[in-house]
């Protein structure tokens, strides 16, 4: 007779230890928001976001650059999207970030509340931003990706009956690399 496993079997020692590998990088990431709050700003990053984490909702995305096609940006179907030229993170402006309301993408972004933190990364950077407004809005308020001359960065997705509103994230940005070696 066999002895039975202590786990299931869909959940073997790789999943596992991923799944603590990936909780101990949220937790991390959050620790890490709270030792260096303190904004310094500077206005030359160059980067693309490449990762967006926000560990209050579970998100982890790789972020590709949208295009704008016939007056719309591209979606990724395997990511969240970065509005090519909206801000790039660090800079004075509004950066965008968007991806679709499903599974494994921005499904869970209306878990998100006011104070929770967003992390983006770019090849070379890291930035920690607080979430400050949340809010709905019709698809067609693009004034919602307006510049309004601070360090900020939307996220939305789509929700509600048939998609016909958009969930708007709105965060500041708290701390950027230049904290981080100070």
């Amino acid at each position: 007779m066999q002895a039975k496993s202590r786990f299931p079997l869909k959940q073997s020692y790789s999943y596992i230890i991923i799944s603590i590998m990936k909780r101990a990088l949220i937790v991390f990431l959050i620790l890490a928001a709270f030792i260096f709050p303190r904004p310094l700003y500077a206005d030359f990053f160059q980067e693309t976001p490449s990762h967006v984490v926000i560990p209050s909702a579970d998100i982890s995305l790789k972020v590709h650059t949208a295009q704008i096609i016939f007056n719309t940006w591209e979606v990724s179907l395997d990511g969240a999207s970065f509005g090519d030229g909206t801000a790039l993170p660090g800079n004075r402006g509004n950066t965008a970030i968007f991806a679709h309301a499903r599974p494994g993408l921005f499904e869970e972004l209306p878990l998100v509340k006011k104070g929770d933190m967003i992390h983006v990364f770019t090849d070379l950077d890291w930035f920690v931003y607080r979430v400050d407004e949340i809010y709905t809005v019709a698809p067609e308020r693009v004034d919602i990706l307006e510049s309004r001359n601070r360090y900020e960065i939307t996220l939305y997705t789509c929700v509600g009956e048939n998609y016909s509103e958009r969930f708007i994230v709105k965060a500041t940005l708290l701390s950027n690399p230049e904290n981080l070696h100070q």
